[in-house]
């Protein structure tokens, strides 16, 4: 039996007269936004159900030049590319909604509020010290 089949039998084996049921049962999809410290865009946009799990890039990213090679007809050809590295830490978020409120969970935070507002999660080291990492949670229509 492959995991997503045993995860889909799992969720509807619950019955409905547990409490949170009726949200597990609607899937809400869910797009998490996250943001650092003294930064106002957004870093990272993350989609994920409530109750799922999701991966979160909090160190920076830095252009990276490569070199790849292409064969054709005439021969192998070079060719300089530009990719986009990210840099650890990660970390991953557990996201649970009830009405219109949300608890946001990783192994080691955790932060509730209520859908679209921004939450302090916590931080992360980096280069020079910390960022503070900022999560939204807001539901997909």
């Amino acid at each position: 039996m492959n995991r997503g089949a045993l995860v889909l039998f799992a969720v509807l084996a619950v019955p409905a007269t547990l409490a949170g049921a009726q949200n597990a049962l609607k899937n809400r999809a869910l797009e998490l936004s996250v943001r650092f410290d003294g930064e106002a865009r957004v870093a990272q946009r993350v989609r994920t159900f409530d109750g799922g799990r999701a991966t979160v890039l909090a160190g920076p990213s830095r252009p990276v030049q490569k070199r790849q090679y292409i064969q054709t007809p005439a021969g192998v050809i070079p060719q300089e590319v530009t990719v986009t590295q990210e840099q650890t830490p990660v970390f991953e978020v557990i996201t649970r909604v009830l009405d219109e409120s949300v608890h946001v969970q990783t192994s080691s935070a955790a932060a509730s509020g209520r859908l679209g507002e921004w939450l302090k999660l916590g931080a992360v080291a980096a280069e020079g010290g910390t960022r503070t990492v900022w999560i939204r949670v807001d539901e997909v229509p």
